[in-house]
């Protein structure tokens, strides 16, 4: 949106849903850039009203909409295209003019007036909405991957260099393969090699691991994400090239290198988020280090749509990953 224009005035306005979204999520907010108000709301498929991520409430008190209704508009029939407003249609408390529709279209000549009336056309049917993707249930020790192809199921970013990123034989926490990640000075960018799952988890209690074994130099991200614009950060955690274990900011532990760790992450999404995490962290061969209630990079974090791990290493450094699952807690 050009910031240079003066903000929109969106007011009076009946928004009449039967599907789909009224705002887009992952197209960013416009709404600080206009005025809203004194506008009717209602959807009827029973599904939660949202402007971006909030609810009415919540927008009314961002600002927007002080005046505005959630509530049916009492439409004559619009199923057949019928939208005259009953008498005690709330959109008429709100100043809305209802539109005499019978003095709209063409004028002039009864003949040509009376031409559009000898066109018929099929009723409009939407095509149904699709389903939302099913959450993603991981348990991937990539065993039946070729040596060689990337972590299947997950989205690969490795400045090109797919061998940066690939199942190898070399090494592996338990099995005969894990996934190794080959960082180097000359990435284009310092978050390259990185790699994702998109679990598309909006409720209950979640629970991550994996195991990891970092060489010298590793430098190494874990992250939780939504899927808004700009996207929320849920449980986050770094281990630096001095083996320093944070998380928000804060030094948890030391890790070795050249050995197997474990990682647990656990976080509540939808009614069960806290806006906090906790942390396992179990080097092999010692007892596990436990954290709770580490805060989320963002407090008002409630979904999962992106969980990845980064190398952030600025020299050579080669990371394994092992045994990535990700399931709902019972």
């Amino acid at each position: 949106m050009n910031k240079d224009l003066p903000p929109s005035v969106v007011q009076r306005n009946i928004f009449f849903l039967t599907q789909g979204d009224l705002f887009r999520p992952n197209m960013g907010r416009h709404d600080d850039a206009s005025q809203w108000d004194d506008n009717l709301f209602w959807r009827t498929d029973g599904k939660l009203m949202r402007f971006y991520e909030d609810d009415l409430t919540a927008w009314r008190e961002a600002g927007h909409g002080e005046h505005s209704l959630l509530a049916d508009p009492k439409f004559a029939d619009p199923a057949n295209g019928d939208f005259r407003l009953a008498p005690d249609s709330p959109a008429r408390k709100l100043g809305f003019q209802p539109i005499d529709v019978s003095e709209v279209g063409l004028q002039g000549d009864p003949a040509w007036v009376d031409r559009p009336r000898q066109v018929r056309f099929e009723p409009t049917k939407l095509p149904p909405v699709p389903p939302p993707p099913p959450p993603l249930t991981l348990d991937e020790g990539f065993e039946t991957t070729p040596v060689g192809a990337p972590p299947p199921g997950a989205v690969v970013s490795c400045d090109g260099a797919t061998d940066r990123l690939a199942v190898t034989d070399q090494l592996a926490a338990t099995g005969k393969r894990s996934l190794r990640i080959t960082d180097s000075p000359d990435m284009t960018h310092f978050w390259d090699p990185h790699f994702f799952y998109q679990p598309h988890r909006r409720r209950g209690v979640v629970t991550g691991s994996f195991d990891i074994h970092l060489g010298p130099g590793a430098d190494v991200g874990h992250e939780w994400r939504d899927d808004r614009s700009p996207y929320r950060v849920g449980p986050s955690l770094r281990i630096d090239p001095d083996g320093r274990v944070t998380a928000g900011g804060k030094h948890l532990m030391d890790v070795p290198r050249d050995t197997w760790i474990t990682v647990g992450v656990t976080c509540g999404l939808g009614e069960a988020a806290t806006g906090t995490w906790d942390l396992s962290v179990t080097v092999h061969g010692r007892p596990a280090r436990r954290f709770e209630k580490l805060p989320c990079g963002n407090p008002q974090f409630d979904q999962l749509e992106w969980l990845g791990t980064t190398s952030l290493a600025r020299e050579n450094a080669v990371v394994h990953v092992d045994n990535v699952k990700l399931h709902a807690v019972p």
